[in-house]
């Protein structure tokens, strides 16, 4: 279930609706994780997203993944990053290369360390609820999480949305209608 406007909504991701559930070792590198859990930041920005995920992080392989979190970017394994999770969703990019693939993992583990975007979700939350507001750049030394994925791969030369934008919520990488068959490809449920 997610919360839309506070009301509650059953998930439309779900194996139920034409998924599959897979284990942790059918992850690969440069796959696209996105999560939600019960906890009340999950809960405020699938609200304003009006989304089913609130995170999402990259596999690095061997059982790792990056993220950007409140603390900064890290590399943590993939079975922690999942501890509190009530939705685990893993996406693979179509098309992409091994050298692409490659280039990703490399992109997000070279800003690990690097600290969050908060000033990032702001700028991006003003302007989809506010309107237009004055073009800030974004900032390229600190992250929130679907901006270091979306990043990661833009500069791979593999974005994972047609229009460029490095600023979208987690929401926006899937679709949650058709399991966002678009750029992204599902791959199955991790939990559901």
């Amino acid at each position: 279930m997610y919360r839309k406007d506070f009301e509650i909504f059953d998930s439309p991701l779900t194996p139920d609706t034409g998924g599959q559930s897979i284990d942790v070792t059918a992850v690969t590198s440069a796959d696209v994780i996105v999560t939600t859990t019960n906890g009340l930041v999950s809960d405020i920005i699938r609200a304003v997203t009006s989304g089913p995920v609130s995170h999402v992080m990259v596999s690095v392989g061997n059982g790792q993944v990056v993220e950007a979190v409140r603390d900064g970017v890290r590399e943590i394994s993939l079975r922690d990053a999942l501890l509190d999770a009530t939705l685990a969703v893993v996406f693979r990019r179509s098309g992409i290369s091994t050298g692409g693939v490659d280039t990703v993992v490399a992109n997000v583990r070279s800003v690990v360390g690097d600290t969050y975007n908060n000033w990032g979700v702001v700028q991006r939350l003003l302007t989809e609820h506010v309107g237009a507001i004055r073009e800030v750049p974004i900032a390229t030394d600190s992250f929130y999480c679907s901006q270091l994925v979306l990043t990661a791969f833009d500069s791979a030369g593999f974005p994972l949305l047609t229009s460029g934008d490095i600023s979208a919520w987690p929401t926006n990488l899937v679709d949650v209608g058709d399991f966002g068959e678009s750029l992204l490809e599902y791959v199955g449920h991790l939990i559901a």
